[in-house]
């Protein structure tokens, strides 16, 4: 990842229909190892505060991940990622909720919606290359195929 966003800066700021980034896709992949990989990376930590079509932040979708899958909630707590904690969940969507509204209110329906849109990434066209930039996180998979 870090080679690729090295060679190519402007990758950075590409978005799909959605208006998601590269950090809203390491969200759905619901691999926050991988998510915590991108923050290292200061060309992608800035698209934390980005939002997409409906307003919402990575960490507006990771605050409604963190009900199902509680590893997250270190991301949405841990400030060592770059953000201060206030920075990061002070952001309105267009429904006026914050990341905290989202993780601590009773907004389930919101959440599963969220959780929804998490679940669709297979038919958006960056989909596909963010898996391949996953695997290459791991290591399964050669750079050249990332290219």
């Amino acid at each position: 990842m870090k080679e690729i966003v090295s060679r190519c800066p402007a990758c950075c700021e590409l978005v799909d229909n959605r208006g998601w980034n590269a950090l809203h896709y390491a969200v759905a992949s619901k691999d926050r190892v991988a998510f915590v990989h991108c923050l290292k990376i200061p060309e992608l930590a800035r698209l934390g505060t980005k939002k997409d079509d409906k307003g919402n932040t990575p960490f507006h979708l990771i605050a409604a991940l963190a009900h199902q899958q509680k590893q997250w909630q270190r991301v949405l707590f841990n400030d060592s990622y770059g953000y201060s904690g206030r920075e990061i969940r002070c952001g309105l969507n267009k429904r006026q909720l914050s990341v905290d509204d989202i993780y601590e209110g009773n907004f389930a329906e919101i959440q599963k919606k969220i959780l929804e849109s998490l679940d669709d990434v297979g038919s958006e066209p960056l989909s596909c290359r963010i898996m391949l930039l996953k695997e290459g996180m791991l290591g399964e998979t050669k750079r050249e195929r990332m290219l």
